[in-house]
């Protein structure tokens, strides 16, 4: 949820926007049953997330984890029936309801070594953030490394646009200079 906060605390400072809206995939393995079976039970969540009175991080992330939970809550509700509930504006350069997505990845993604094979990974739904929005991918690829990918759609934004965002994240989640009570990234009000 920090990383999260740290994203959206992003994303408000470059769009100006206090009110966002952040998909995010969920396993939706909930019933132990479920837990033992092979494919994808895979679910997308819909954050709307309020920034709007110039909080500190810390009172942020409290906002954002109270969100998390109460999506967590109705995580079985198919992300289609939200869209077909609801009934977006549809558009074709972009997909209902979400253009931005937050993926955080726990799972090291290092090369499988098998002994006269080929190994290479199976196509993902990565290629969709490109084309419909931004996506924020941090995972961890080294033991003690956090690395975030950015995937945006050219039609949108330019690399120097991403690039610039990317090196406006703090050194560490939580705060600037890891003061988990310091202003959000953007707010000259700090205490």
């Amino acid at each position: 949820m920090t990383l999260l906060t740290t994203f959206a605390t992003l994303l408000s400072r470059y769009s100006r926007q206090e009110d966002l809206l952040i998909g995010t995939p969920i396993a939706n393995r909930l019933h132990s049953p479920l837990e033992d079976l092979i494919g994808c039970f895979a679910n997308t969540l819909a954050l709307r997330l309020d920034m709007s009175g110039r909080p500190d991080f810390r009172s942020l992330l409290a906002r954002v984890r109270e969100r998390c939970l109460e999506a967590y809550a109705h995580q079985d509700l198919p992300f289609e029936k939200l869209v077909e509930e609801l009934v977006p504006e549809r558009a074709s350069d972009h997909t209902p309801l979400l253009q931005v997505m937050f993926a955080l990845q726990h799972m090291p993604q290092e090369a499988l070594q098998l002994s006269g094979l080929t190994v290479e990974r199976p196509g993902d739904d990565r290629d969709w953030y490109g084309k419909n929005g931004f996506c924020c991918s941090p995972s961890s690829r080294h033991q003690r490394a956090l690395c975030a990918s950015f995937e945006y759609s050219t039609d949108l934004f330019e690399a120097a646009t991403i690039a610039r965002m990317a090196s406006s994240l703090p050194d560490s989640p939580g705060g600037h200079r890891g003061q988990p009570g310091a202003a959000t990234p953007g707010d000259t009000s700090a205490k």
